[in-house]
C-alpha cells in the first residue's frame, strides 16, 4: 500500500488545513486536463484524490494510520480498547488522561 502522506508531501502530524492546501496545490498541478501530454498524470491524480479522501476524513485517517502501523503479513482484530488507545494517543495534551481512562476500562473489562 502506498503512503498517502508521501504522495501528498505532508507530515503525519499535518492538520486538516495543511492537507487541503497541499491537495489543492497538487490537484491543480497534476490535473489531467492540464497534462494531457503526460499519460502518468491521470494515475498520479487518482493517487492524490485517494490520499485526500482518506486523510481528510478523521475516521478514515485513524483507520489508515492504524493499518500502516500493523505488519502487513498479520491479521489483526481490533479490540475496542485498541481503538480508544490509538484515539487518545493522537489527541495531544489529552493523551495521558485518555490512556488512563482506557487502562481503567481495560481493567474493568478483564474483571468481567
Amino acid at each position: 500500500m502506498e503512503d498517502y502522506y508521501v504522495i501528498l508531501g505532508i507530515t503525519r502530524s499535518a492538520t486538516l488545513e495543511e492537507i487541503k492546501k497541499k491537495y489543492r496545490e497538487l490537484a491543480k498541478q497534476y490535473h489531467p486536463d492540464k497534462n494531457s501530454s503526460n499519460p502518468n498524470s491521470l494515475e498520479f491524480f487518482k493517487k492524490i484524490q485517494a490520499a485526500y479522501e482518506t486523510l481528510s476524513d478523521a475516521g478514515k485517517r485513524a483507520a489508515y494510520d492504524l493499518q500502516q502501523k500493523e505488519p502487513s503479513n498479520t491479521v489483526h482484530q481490533a479490540k475496542p480498547n485498541d481503538i480508544l488507545t490509538e484515539a487518545f494517543r493522537s489527541a495531544g495534551m489529552w493523551a495521558g488522561f485518555g490512556l488512563w481512562i482506557v487502562s481503567l476500562l481495560e481493567k474493568r473489562i478483564n474483571k468481567e
